[in-house]
């Protein structure tokens, strides 16, 4: 979930009666998880509508950025199982690798990470 910050001109106090947002930026993150800031807009209005599509990629499945979304599931599947290594109990990391062997792996492995939807996903979980 995004959310929207003002930004205030420096120097204006939190009571001053002349405090008013100068701008406004959105805080998110990306599909890494990494958070993002995107500033610059100068009404708040920009700023929603902003959120609002970036609310919208998520959904269709288009934040996965275009130089990423030409790896194999697959690939990024094993790197993940292989990440989790010593940062969960080893009886977790068996549960984990079963349910990608014998589910997720089935039906996502050869498929591009661009080609992944949404609607995708939810199919496979229905």
């Amino acid at each position: 979930m995004a959310s929207i910050r003002s930004v205030y001109r420096r120097g204006t106090t939190a009571g001053g009666s002349n405090r008013r947002p100068v701008a406004y930026e959105v805080r998110y993150r990306d599909a890494a998880g990494k958070q993002r800031t995107k500033g610059g807009f100068r009404r708040k209005r920009d700023a929603a509508m902003y959120v609002v599509a970036l609310e919208a990629g998520r959904h269709t499945g288009s934040l996965v950025p275009h130089s990423e979304g030409g790896v194999r599931f697959d690939v990024v599947a094993v790197a993940w199982a292989l990440s989790i290594q010593g940062r969960r109990k080893p009886q977790t990391i068996v549960g984990y690798e079963k349910l990608l062997a014998s589910r997720v792996l089935p039906a996502f492995h050869a498929r591009m990470l661009g080609c992944i939807t949404v609607a995708g996903c939810d199919s496979f979980v229905h």
